[in-house]
């Protein structure tokens, strides 16, 4: 349930900056604690009380109103950290996750908060205004497996890079000798189906698919710098292939069948030759596929 907080009072329009300044002023003496609270629009009272904080050598209290901040700006900066870190490895944090693992870093380092003891969880306000003040944002992931994940860091890009580079260097191709390949799993059952209208009481809503659990079936598609394509090749998720599975596909369109649906070694050489088929790469003039 979205939450709508409205502000009741004014106190509190005073910020940080003000409160340091007007301390500065009645520190070197160009001002009294009354011409600064004044001058910074400080409640006069707030102003002795942060002035004897400061000549006793206390803290200074991060707070908004009457309650204080549960953290300090380390320890917020420390708890960021964390959160960047485990993101950047793809074990990003959901907000429930988020607002545990703050009552868990408040009560293991035993600072005093305001959090639910009973479902050791901090509360949504805390983690909306947590969320705004250090610029983070609630997104929808990408689901990547640990495989790609290992594989996709700065030393792996740098060494493709570079072997890019050179080859490029080396064979100086033309655009239409270039070619990307891509390969994708698809699933014969939607993942994701659209609203429908139905009346309004219905219990069930339902549509019809062609299975509730759908398998999977690689496509792999190739295409060149200036516009080209070498027609599909298909994998299917089956024991045996079936001409009739390639009805309707592009022209030139080849497939085989494995068990799982996806890419092995031998189907992958059979692509190989399928792609040598239609890109005529030659010694004298190759082609090179990313």
């Amino acid at each position: 349930m979205p939450r709508n907080y409205k502000r009741k009072t004014n106190r509190r329009k005073w910020d940080d900056e003000s409160r340091r300044l007007a301390l500065q002023a009645v520190e070197q003496g160009t001002l009294s604690c009354n011409a600064a609270a004044i001058r910074y629009n400080i409640p006069e009272p707030t102003l002795r009380r942060c002035r004897k904080k400061q000549l006793t050598g206390e803290e200074l209290p991060h707070h908004a109103g009457r309650f204080n901040q549960t953290f300090t700006p380390q320890q917020t900066e420390e708890f960021v950290q964390y959160i960047t870190e485990c993101n950047s490895r793809g074990l990003g944090m959901t907000s429930v996750q988020v607002r545990k693992l703050a009552f868990q870093f408040a009560e293991e380092n035993k600072i005093q908060h305001r959090f639910n003891r009973e479902t050791k969880t901090a509360g949504v306000d805390w983690f909306n205004g947590f969320k705004a003040a250090n610029r983070l944002s609630l997104r929808n992931p990408e689901a990547t497996s640990v495989a790609r994940l290992r594989g996709f860091n700065k030393v792996s890009v740098e060494i493709f890079f570079s072997i890019l580079r050179e080859v490029k260097e080396k064979y100086n191709f033309t655009p239409d000798r270039i070619y990307n390949a891509d390969e994708s799993g698809l699933s014969t059952v939607p993942t994701k189906l659209p609203k429908i209208l139905t009346p309004k009481g219905q219990r069930r809503v339902a549509k019809i698919v062609s299975a509730e659990r759908g398998r999977t079936t690689t496509l792999v598609c190739s295409m060149n710098a200036v516009g080209s394509y070498v027609p599909p090749y298909f994998v299917f998720a089956r024991q045996r292939m079936k001409p009739e599975l390639l009805n309707g596909c592009p022209p030139g369109s080849q497939a085989t069948a494995q068990s799982s649906g996806w890419m092995t070694a031998d189907s992958f050489l059979a692509y190989l030759k399928h792609f040598v088929r239609y890109a005529k790469p030659s010694v004298d003039d190759p082609d090179f596929c990313i």
